[in-house]
């Protein structure tokens, strides 16, 4: 997809490349969402993080990456900072938003004015989730209006197909940009859900059957993050390989710097020992920067099955735990992940 590609989450010759979840700095200003057919009404008794893995089915595509944005709480978190602000620029964990300018007139929605968003696997078996915030109705006119086929789902709510499951078409694409993110688009009530196939697209937001916050690490690394504005959980791939799961998320709210949060699984004592080494001062990155210097307020603790590191970005560096994840710098904290 458009946008620059994910690479390094698996390293060691591991290779993945999780296209399009590309970090952006395009958050709307708006201290809360604009227009909406109402409230997000999707959500299991649980929010955040955990009742969006509580949304997702357990496969091995699902496994392979998940991110989550509360997209609401990040435009109040950032007030007037409006697209410069460092919660801006974290929002953008969103998969939609490489190409969020040209969905308007096309689809009749804009992404960023949802409540929350979430995204399950990688494209093209990839699909995300907007929940709350959005005049779906519209979303249903233009289809319509283009000429999408209706569909029978066994999920709740309406189905629309743009173009078979996983074909990329760049003559024909309404959105060129998007490859095959827009093949099947399902609307059920306030919640949207778009994606390269039928089956991504009842994954993503399922609700019923064996689900990721059933799943651990998955279900110990949603507690470790706790209330996060925005998450991703890198996991092995599909076909097995790669490394234990890990999360990266980020905290904050309106006045204060943004706080990164590192979660592994397993919170044995030589794991505990293991991460603080890991992350202290002195420590360098693969970039020859100590931690001392990238971060302040390092804190690492057990939370239940798995360890939580926190801390705070020095100067512009708040997306330094993302970008790390990224290069492959955590590697050897998953192989040492022990049971609890």
């Amino acid at each position: 997809m458009a946008g620059r590609t994910r690479t390094g989450v698996w390293s060691g010759g591991r290779g993945r490349l999780a296209t399009g979840a590309a970090l952006a700095a395009l958050l709307m200003a708006a201290a809360t969402a604009c227009g909406g057919d109402g409230k997000d009404g999707k959500g299991s008794a649980a929010g955040g993080v955990r009742g969006a893995l509580d949304r997702v089915a357990d496969t091995p595509d699902t496994r392979a990456w998940f991110t989550y944005a509360d997209l609401a709480g990040l435009r109040a978190a950032n007030g007037d900072a409006g697209r410069l602000g460092p919660y801006a620029q974290i929002a953008g964990l969103a998969e939609d938003w490489k190409f969020a300018d040209r969905l308007p007139p096309v689809y009749g929605f804009d992404p960023r004015d949802a409540d929350r968003t979430w995204t399950a696997g990688t494209a093209p078996k990839q699909a995300t989730v907007l929940s709350g915030g959005l005049k779906l109705s519209v979303v249903e006119e233009r289809l319509a209006a283009a000429k999408a086929a209706r569909e029978h789902t066994a999920s709740a709510g309406t189905q629309w197909r743009t173009a078979p499951d996983y074909q990329i078409s760049l003559e024909t694409a309404a959105v060129p940009e998007a490859l095959a993110a827009f093949n099947v688009v399902r609307v059920d009530g306030a919640t949207l859900v778009h994606g390269g196939g039928a089956a991504e697209v009842a994954a993503a937001d399922t609700g019923k059957g064996k689900t990721l916050g059933d799943a651990e690490p998955y279900t110990s690394l949603a507690a470790c993050l706790g209330d996060v504005l925005a998450a991703e959980i890198a996991g092995p791939r599909p076909d097995g390989g790669g490394a234990a799961p890990i999360a990266v998320g980020f905290r904050g709210a309106k006045g204060r710097p943004v706080t990164q949060v590192l979660c592994l699984p397993g919170s044995s004592a030589q794991n505990l020992d293991r991460v603080r080494e890991f992350f202290a001062p002195e420590h360098r990155l693969k970039n020859g920067m100590p931690w001392g210097e990238a971060v302040s307020d390092i804190g690492v603790e057990a939370v239940g099955g798995a360890v939580r590191v926190t801390a705070v970005g020095r100067n512009d560096r708040f997306r330094i735990f993302d970008q790390a994840l990224q290069q492959g710098e955590f590697a050897e904290l998953t192989t040492a992940a022990g049971g609890p």
